[in-house]
């Protein structure tokens, strides 16, 4: 699989982890970097070996400072219509398998809604998270309200969106936007020892089950199409093998 000197890949058992490698400039994502994104995701939804992904940053200091703002000052206004970003970040929301940002440092802007664009996240303390966007006359123009939304309501993703406030990790943290808090030097490991955890479980009940929460989160799903779900996860021969083994593990009734 082929990379670039700003996206890296290590692929270890079916995992791959891609860490954005632009530290002297906050691992901010250029256009292009965007386009290599959207080629890595492709690559790995279509490859069957792969079991799950886990997005990073290079050094201490920046996760990803979200999109180049040299490059945003002067581009032309039509270009944020072709809505290159949002789209590659429903790409990323919709992978079959799991996906985990490590931050290793700050998560703002655009990297903050690629981080919100994964189904998990693990951070370093001093990471900070949260949308500048309106201090610099734009919003969060790539799912990232819709997504702060989903988590916070609307009084806080408002208020914290208006005010282009950021959030320390562990604050972050109370409010369900980073799932763990981990050792300032152990963001990737902490979110491969989740992601061991993830990839363990039936691949077909993980594909569904994303599927299910993402489509109720965009308001999108109902009890219908949970029913259809749950009757497909019935149809895994993974599901029969899995429910016989916890029965032969079982202990006998009545026995102390």
């Amino acid at each position: 699989m082929p990379e670039s000197d700003a996206l890296l890949r290590e692929v270890t058992d079916g995992v791959v982890v891609v860490t954005i490698n632009r530290p002297d400039r906050r691992n901010a994502l250029s256009r292009d970097d965007w386009l290599e994104l959207r080629r890595t995701v492709t690559e790995l939804r279509d490859d069957p070996k792969t079991k799950g992904l886990i997005i990073t940053g290079s050094g201490d200091r920046a996760f990803a400072a979200g999109a180049d703002v040299a490059e945003l000052a002067d581009r032309p206004p039509l270009i944020a219509l072709d809505g290159l970003v949002q789209g590659i970040l429903l790409q990323l929301e919709e992978l079959p398998f799991p996906t985990i940002a490590a931050l290793n440092g700050h998560a703002l802007g655009g990297g903050w809604e690629l981080a919100l664009a994964c189904d998990l996240r693990v951070a370093v303390p001093h990471a900070l998270v949260g949308f500048p966007e309106v201090g610099l006359g734009i919003i969060p123009g790539a799912g990232g309200t819709l997504r702060l939304l989903q988590h916070v309501g609307v009084g806080r993703a408002m208020e914290w969106i208006l005010a282009s406030r950021l959030l320390e990790a562990r604050e972050a943290a109370t409010y369900g936007l980073i799932n763990e808090v981990v050792d300032d030097a152990d963001a990737v490991g902490s979110a491969r020892r989740l992601m061991e955890e993830l990839t363990a479980q039936p691949r077909l009940a993980i594909r569904l089950a994303k599927i299910l929460v993402n489509s109720t989160a965009r308001g999108e799903a109902g009890p219908t199409l949970e029913r259809l779900a749950y009757t497909l996860a019935f149809h895994s021969p993974e599901r029969s093998e899995r429910m016989h083994r916890w029965l032969d593990q079982r202990p006998p009734q009545g026995t102390g």
